[in-house]
């Protein structure tokens, strides 16, 4: 598998696992004026969390392997297509509201992403 391959995985699946950590607490139903400790073990609980943080390990773990091979100075920025994935899903699947300016955002990233994939 190529490294730019191995890039957009690992950042699709911390991403996903961004999501599914959302997705658990909000379905852990935490009141917020319990306690902190209280509201940690309701939040480690949930399954949604687990698969969240299990995301992120597998991420991670690909993520070392794309370090092994690129340069960092290359690969790093390309963490930002994070940042389109995750409001991508937020406005998909939590129907959140998405401006005409994070859009305009997304949009400078996506142009940054595709210079610096070309270099």
């Amino acid at each position: 598998m190529k490294p730019l391959q191995q890039i957009v995985i690992s950042v699709l699946l911390g991403a996903l696992g961004q999501v599914f950590i959302k997705s658990g607490v909000m379905r852990a139903d935490v009141a917020s004026n319990s306690l902190v400790t209280t509201r940690l073990i309701k939040i480690f609980m949930m399954p949604y969390v687990w698969v969240g943080l299990g995301l992120y390990i597998v991420s991670t773990l690909i993520w070392l392997l794309v370090l092994s091979r690129v340069e960092l100075s290359f690969a790093y920025p390309l963490i930002s297509l994070s940042y389109v994935a995750v409001l991508l899903i937020s406005w998909l699947v939590f129907k959140e509201h998405v401006g005409m300016v994070r859009w305009a955002g997304v949009c400078i990233i996506c142009l940054g992403v595709a210079l610096i994939a070309r270099s």
